[in-house]
């Protein structure tokens, strides 16, 4: 079967990246005797495999012994060393041209700008990429859509319902794949883009929108919630979230088809920060993981401030904990998103 390639070699020294519609050469590249890790299938592996890809495509898998390789084929020694699916980090608010390279070593071959992409980012690095100018990550973005108070200059705050239509219809014009609404938008605002979302057939993700609720987001049409965290808006920001509302919570994600991107690894940092002193950023921006980072993603863990406010936030992380494997178990597709930069540490 014809897939398209999003596929790294993850080396012990570093990645070898095939990248979507990169014109590499026009010559054929096997991956020869590799361990593949097929998708959705975490404890099988298939050893001593070929993995034949032509003009981005994967045009065939099978055993070593199985595939002629015709004069000419780009080979590529997979002994000893595993072929996986590209991973997709499907909620990120980095777009500097540093960071590639990071994304890349680490396997992610698909990222999701959530709000406050550059126009590099949203056109020049696509069309890089297409013409073969470019190695990245393939960029989808999401156009933010906030409401009254301080959108930090990376969304949109529509005026009137009539602004929030033509800035959905707009959107794909603008690069956008996605429309992002955020937690202040107001009730006629949030009708007329989630109304205009569906005349214009673009995704709506994003967070719980506060003025009218989690069930009224979902039913309303949004399409997949950007936070584990965002179910914790059913509690009026208790700090002491019930677990017994989870089944419910479940239900009715199941019965609005939406997707969710748990950030399970944001919230734990949160945690794992808040009220706890500056000491703690001070140890991971020590380790050696931090100093692959460029400084300005160094220093933005330290200003977060998680570290200085009172309380903690363990018993919100708790109940996300318990939430996600729920919403997996129910069958709920979950994405993986870090929110990186955004969430320090994440």
């Amino acid at each position: 079967m014809r897939r398209r390639v999003l596929l790294g070699v993850m080396l012990a020294a570093g990645a070898v990246i095939v990248q979507p519609k990169v014109a590499l050469a026009q010559r054929d590249i096997a991956f020869v005797d590799v361990s593949v890790l097929p998708m959705g299938k975490a404890e099988e592996v298939h050893s001593h495999q070929t993995v034949l890809v032509r003009r981005g495509m994967i045009l065939r898998i099978g055993r070593v012994d199985s595939i002629h390789l015709a004069p000419g084929t780009h080979r590529i020694d997979g002994r000893g060393r595993f072929l996986v699916p590209g991973l997709a980090d499907m909620h990120t608010h980095d777009d500097d041209p540093a960071d590639v390279p990071l994304f890349l070593a680490n396997g992610v071959t698909t990222t999701l700008h959530m709000g406050g992409s550059s126009v590099w980012y949203r056109r020049s690095l696509r069309a890089n990429i297409a013409a073969g100018r470019a190695i990245a990550p393939y960029p989808l973005s999401a156009l933010l859509v906030d409401g009254p108070g301080d959108a930090g200059g990376v969304g949109v705050v529509p005026a009137s319902p009539a602004e929030a239509r033509r800035v959905v219809a707009e959107a794909r014009s603008k690069g956008y794949d996605y429309i992002k609404i955020y937690s202040r938008v107001q009730p006629d605002i949030f009708d007329a883009v989630m109304s205009e979302a569906a005349r214009v057939n673009i995704t709506v993700t994003g967070h719980v929108v506060r003025s009218v609720g989690l069930a009224r987001s979902l039913t309303s049409g949004e399409r997949m919630l950007a936070h584990g965290e965002e179910y914790l808006t059913v509690f009026d920001d208790d700090d002491h979230p019930d677990s017994t509302k989870i089944p419910e919570l479940v239900r009715l994600t199941i019965a609005t088809h939406a997707w969710v991107t748990p950030n399970l690894m944001g919230i734990q940092r949160i945690a794992e920060q808040w009220g706890k002193g500056d000491s703690v950023v001070e140890g991971w921006l020590a380790t050696a993981d931090a100093h692959l980072m460029r400084p300005g993603l160094r220093e933005k863990w330290r200003s977060k401030g998680f570290t200085r406010l009172k309380g903690t936030y363990d018993a919100q992380a708790g109940f996300v904990r318990q939430l996600v494997p729920a919403l997996y178990r129910a069958g709920v597709p979950l994405l993986a998103g870090t929110d990186t930069p955004d969430l320090a540490g994440s």
